[in-house]
């Protein structure tokens, strides 16, 4: 016959509860879970000098991901891919990323009223840099798409639907050179 082991303290029943019928572990907790194996009963505590939580998938793809603090500040790390694609660094504002359940997404504010709403009170909202010669940006709807772009070879801004080129004929080029527009 299978029995429950529990561990019990002079404040707390079920310190430690292991149930037998699915071999799921509950800590403050007498009745984990069959879902998972862990079922705490309150909040976690990991300290250490870069205390971490890693999430190893078993499938084919033996995916690794782990959350650390590390030097003050929260990483996401992709173990397989050895990157590090999120970070938050110490001390950082209250909504500085606010995501909202109907989608939008707030940076400076908490009530994001479109898709993308940035609020901050310095002159330059955004920056958006490209590493070559050429960058733009790409507006599209159902139907047309326009294109606001750079191309320092040809030392001209551009504004239009013709290409994704900055500086294309058909397109409204205004010289960075020298102002002119065309």
């Amino acid at each position: 016959a299978l029995v429950d082991f529990r561990v019990e303290s002079d404040t707390h029943a079920h310190a430690l509860f292991v149930d037998s019928s699915n071999g799921s572990v509950g800590i403050s907790n007498s009745g984990p879970s069959s879902t998972y194996k862990l079922d705490v009963g309150g909040a976690i505590r990991s300290s250490a000098a870069a205390p971490g939580f890693v999430l190893q998938e078993t499938d084919a793809s033996n995916q690794t991901f782990a959350t650390y603090g590390l030097g003050g500040d929260f990483f996401v790390r992709d173990i397989t891919a050895a990157t590090y694609p999120l970070k938050i660094e110490a001390g950082v504002a209250n909504d500085t990323l606010v995501l909202v359940s109907g989608g939008n997404v707030g940076i400076g504010t908490n009530n994001p009223d479109n898709k993308l709403h940035v609020e901050t009170s310095v002159n330059e909202v955004a920056k958006f840099e490209s590493t070559d010669a050429k960058g733009y940006i790409r507006i599209r709807d159902n139907n047309y798409i326009s294109y606001v772009g750079i191309n320092s070879t040809a030392g001209a801004a551009s504004f239009g639907g013709k290409t994704d080129e900055a500086a294309d004929t058909g397109n409204l080029n205004i010289s960075t050179i020298n102002g002119k527009v065309g």
